[in-house]
């Protein structure tokens, strides 16, 4: 917010940068069918309230297409996990809400921390991480870390 005399000043850069926004809040992402004889891309997040995932696949130009996305509200239980556990929640959260394209295909999942993939083989666990390990084990996952 401007503060007393201060002037709106809009510039050519100010123009072009709102019509990218505009454009780009204006069209949604098309969703593709999957291809089942294709490997699936999976990320996923979590912040402090919320776990989110898109499952993808590479088209014929190689460029990832979104299939279909999942977000979902934490619980009240749920909020009092460290961000460490969030994340490998949202994995397996995303897993279970993916179950149907992924279950006999091989799938990256691209995760922001790279501690999450040892949380999910860590030998010794909590009763709650061990069954997520359970709960993942039946897929073809290879969980990577990547900057979102």
């Amino acid at each position: 917010m401007m503060k007393g005399s201060q002037t709106f000043q809009w510039s050519e850069e100010g123009k072009t940068s709102f019509e990218d926004v505009k454009t780009s809040i204006s069209h949604a992402p098309v969703l593709v069918c999957p291809d089942f004889s294709k490997d699936f891309i999976m990320y996923s997040y979590a912040s402090a309230h919320t776990v989110s995932a898109i499952l993808m696949q590479n088209n014929s130009e190689d460029i990832e297409s979104p299939i279909a996305f999942m977000s979902s509200p934490l619980k009240p239980h749920e909020l009092k996990m460290s961000q460490l556990e969030k994340h490998a929640f949202a994995v397996v959260k995303a897993v279970k809400n993916f179950r149907y394209y992924i279950l006999n295909s091989y799938t990256v999942v691209l995760v922001p921390d790279t501690v999450v993939k040892s949380i999910l083989t860590q030998q010794e666990l909590g009763s709650l991480r061990g069954n997520w390990i359970v709960k993942v084990q039946e897929y073809d996952l290879d969980i990577k870390p990547t900057k979102l």
